[in-house]
């Protein structure tokens, strides 16, 4: 199976119990042009067990706490087996364009989203620019 567009995601280690993964920003949002790193942690018990999912990369984002959790509803509270790794990080994409408001793990960002659209996405996108692109220096 074909990664989604704009995923990848590598195990660290045998057991695939580490992975790096990145996330491409999505065209549209305040994260676009972005690379975002990724780290998850795929417990022993998986897929009974959801796996823990963190942002390597400095995220402004009101489902990211500032330490990079991600809080997404389907791996804290509705966990299915039927969840893959692919359609955890293709949740974590579609947050990057449609935050979930109700349940933040950084609740000012949450407020601002709502009520000052226009500034959280500025200010994510600055912090897009700052810790999300990389210029490529290929050697000569």
């Amino acid at each position: 199976m074909d990664p989604p567009e704009g995923i990848e995601a590598t195990p660290l280690d045998q057991m695939c119990c580490h992975w790096q993964a990145t996330i491409t920003g999505p065209v549209g949002s305040p994260y676009e042009g972005g690379l975002f790193y990724l780290y998850l942690q795929v417990p022993y018990s998986y897929p009974m067990c959801p796996p823990v999912v963190r942002f390597l990369t400095k995220i402004l984002h009101p489902n990211v706490s500032r330490h990079g959790d991600v809080g997404i509803d389907s791996i804290h509270h509705n966990w299915s087996l039927a969840l893959t790794i692919s359609k955890v990080l293709i949740s974590v994409q579609s947050l990057l364009t449609d935050p979930y408001c109700q349940v933040c793990m950084e609740p000012e960002l949450g407020e601002m989203y709502v009520n000052d659209r226009e500034r959280f996405e500025e200010v994510a996108r600055a912090w897009t620019w700052r810790y999300a692109m990389h210029d490529v220096i290929t050697p000569s």
